[in-house]
């Protein structure tokens, strides 16, 4: 499961902070049971042993106790751990030994140490942190002397935790730099998953204001961010194609105005020539004046048609038109719209053939508006149908739908033209359109029509073949 950019930040933080705080803790456990075990600490924190140990080697070598050199060398372990002084003196009140080399203590040493021979003391003396540790040597049983072990505490107790202190310390400091290498690390890894898409999208911003949309954001990490820049993304692909949608519409336009001038152009000039030829008295026979009424006449219904398909089209777009749905049985439909067509096929010369039984389903429609849909159909396929008209119209039932397919065998739809025989102002054979009269509309209004009955439409065609327009309503309950 992936982790949203919302919970990776918190365990980021979570893992910056308490990660430093276990190893910092660690270290300093283990700093602890360092000064625990070793012996050096274990001597400064029990001075008391340390002592005993060396004075334990005095009495190994009680015959040497007036051998200065030989003092120092086998105390030499003293000195250099606590840099302090030793004197020993004998039963008898003798020095044997001063590290100083000092006749200071000659003079009532008894009565300046407060010596009770055979004691083991710690004395201090008044304010001084100077700590006088008498220790007795004592050897079968006999006290020969007393060793005078003479420190300053503090510098004794500040040598241990000197040492205490900088290993705590690097601890504390090993934490605060593993804190500060987390930090950068997901400080790097914010970046690159926040801070550098968000700048990305900056610009790109910048780009879609400038009008350049042929580009895309590449962001793999599925999170939030993520889903940003694929919204991004898709915005930028809805927006390139809401205006290349426009651009073809405003083509589309400019083409619509050029072929209605033309269209309306040409039975305009046609009237007004005959309209003249009437007016300058040139149908002087009567056979002549009704051929030019009859041209008058056709060229006006031209004019018709045309301004009536440029109304509804507008209606249907804008929302004007108010379709009156109703449920009906569409095999009564079918039924009323095929005695009508068929009695115009006998007048017309042309095949129009219904393959009956229709199916008998409860649909939910607009009588007027699909008969229009009917109508636009069959008539672009009386258009284009020369010699050979013949028109096939079934109805089936397939699935939730029942399905009306209007076969022709004319010329057929270009491969090239099939895809946007229902785009508005379209017109594949702009020649031929012309000749035949046609707006570009029809279809466009049957595909608004029936995607307003919640349905599809779509055509399949064969040169030379000819082409069938299928379309499909969704089938409705009785009740």
């Amino acid at each position: 499961m992936r982790l949203g950019l919302k919970r990776q930040l918190i365990i980021a933080f979570i893992i910056c902070i308490i990660t430093p705080v276990i190893v910092t803790g660690g270290l300093i456990k283990t700093v602890i049971d360092y000064v625990n075990t070793e012996p050096e600490f274990e001597h400064l924190a029990r001075v008391d042993r340390f002592f005993e140990d060396m004075t334990a080697i005095l009495q190994d070598n009680h015959h040497l106790l007036s051998q200065d050199n030989q003092v120092r060398h086998l105390m030499q372990d003293y000195f250099d751990r606590f840099d302090s002084d030793l004197i020993i003196i004998s039963r008898d009140d003798r020095i044997l030994f001063d590290s100083n080399n000092s006749n200071a203590y000659e003079q009532n040493i008894k009565g300046y140490f407060d010596i009770r021979y055979g004691a083991d003391l710690s004395l201090r003396t008044g304010n001084s942190s100077d700590v006088r540790y008498i220790k007795p040597i004592i050897v079968d049983r006999q006290l020969l002397a007393n060793a005078i072990f003479i420190f300053d505490e503090q510098e004794v107790m500040s040598l241990g935790f000197q040492r205490v202190f900088i290993l705590i310390g690097l601890s504390v400091l090993s934490g605060i730099l593993l804190f500060i290498i987390l930090m950068s690390f997901f400080t790097i890894f914010i970046s690159k998953s926040v801070l550098i898409p968000l700048g990305e999208l900056s610009e790109a911003t910048k780009k879609v204001a400038m009008g350049e949309l042929d580009f895309d954001l590449e962001y793999r990490n599925q999170n939030e961010i993520g889903s940003f820049v694929k919204a991004f993304n898709t915005m930028k692909e809805q927006l390139k194609a809401s205006i290349n949608k426009q651009k073809e519409q405003d083509d589309a336009k400019k083409h619509l105005i050029a072929s209605i001038s033309h269209d309306l152009r040409t039975p305009m000039t046609s009237i007004k020539g005959y309209v003249e030829a009437l007016k300058d008295g040139k149908a002087k026979d009567p056979q002549a004046f009704e051929r030019y009424l009859s041209v008058i006449q056709n060229k006006t219904e031209s004019l018709d048609r045309l301004i009536d398909d440029l109304t509804l089209f507008s209606k249907l777009e804008t929302g004007q038109m108010q379709m009156k749905f109703m449920k009906m049985d569409f095999k009564d439909y079918l039924e009323e719209y095929a005695a009508i067509k068929e009695c115009e096929a006998l007048v017309d010369a042309c095949n129009i053939r219904f393959k009956r039984p229709f199916p008998s389903v409860i649909v939910t429609l607009d009588r007027e508006r699909m008969n229009q849909v009917m109508d636009n159909i069959i008539g672009n396929a009386l258009k284009f149908s020369s010699n050979s008209c013949e028109i096939m119209i079934k109805a089936q039932i397939y699935n939730d739908f029942v399905r009306v397919s209007i076969s022709d065998k004319g010329p057929g739809i270009h491969e090239d033209d099939l895809p946007y025989v229902f785009q508005r102002f379209y017109r594949g054979d702009k020649s031929r359109s012309r000749e035949h009269g046609g707006t570009g509309l029809g279809l466009a209004i049957c595909q608004t029509v029936v995607e307003a009955h919640q349905g599809e439409i779509w055509a399949e065609s064969v040169i030379d073949q000819g082409t069938t327009v299928y379309f499909q309503l969704p089938l409705s309950s009785a009740d």
